[in-house]
């Protein structure tokens, strides 16, 4: 359930956030028993401002008590955000 909510929700921020004609990507791959999804996009798209709101705050949550990671930054004017999601107890 977390993972399609999680997705979702990276759909919703690259419309919110990617300026029209920006680029975006979500790569998913598997790698040592996780799930890493790695998402860019041009940043600073409809005149909003592009850090992180209660959205991504609260699956970051949810995916640490699962034992995995969320992290995500701006660099000049690209997003970029990793996630992993633990498929095997190690």
């Amino acid at each position: 359930d977390e993972l399609a909510s999680f997705t979702i929700e990276l759909f919703a921020n690259i419309e919110h956030h990617c300026p029209n004609g920006g680029d975006f990507s979500i790569r998913y791959r598997i790698e040592h028993g996780q799930l890493v999804i790695v998402q860019t996009n041009t940043a600073g798209g409809n005149g909003r401002d592009t850090r992180s709101g209660r959205g991504l705050a609260l699956h970051r949550r949810i995916i640490e008590s699962m034992g995995g990671k969320l992290t995500y930054a701006t660099d000049e004017d690209v997003w970029m955000l990793r996630a992993t999601f633990v498929l095997s107890p190690h």
